[in-house]
């Protein structure tokens, strides 16, 4: 009776070893999708963030070209997207 018992114990043991080994894989799939989409989170905001970057680098040589063409500040505000400040200190 007691080795029974104890047969009971042990598959017991196993099977709850097998559900945690179970719950574990799932928890470690969901970690890694989890990465993955940030990663791509991340790198979007990269490239967005270097597009931003291009257009205002972009701007800014357009008003330098407007600014030696000697055009007026206020017409290189409109049509840049500059602001005063940003021109006068060209």
């Amino acid at each position: 009776a007691a080795t029974a018992e104890l047969s009971a114990k042990k598959e017991e043991l196993n099977e709850a070893k097998a559900y945690l080994e179970e719950v574990t894989a799932a928890c470690e799939a969901a970690t890694a999708e989890r990465d993955a989409a940030t990663a791509e989170r991340d790198a979007e905001k990269a490239r967005a963030d270097a597009a931003v970057e291009k257009l205002k680098q972009n701007q800014i040589q357009t008003a330098r070209q407007m600014k030696a063409d000697g055009l007026p500040a206020e017409v290189i505000v409109k049509y840049t997207g500059l602001t005063l400040d940003e021109i006068t200190g060209l």
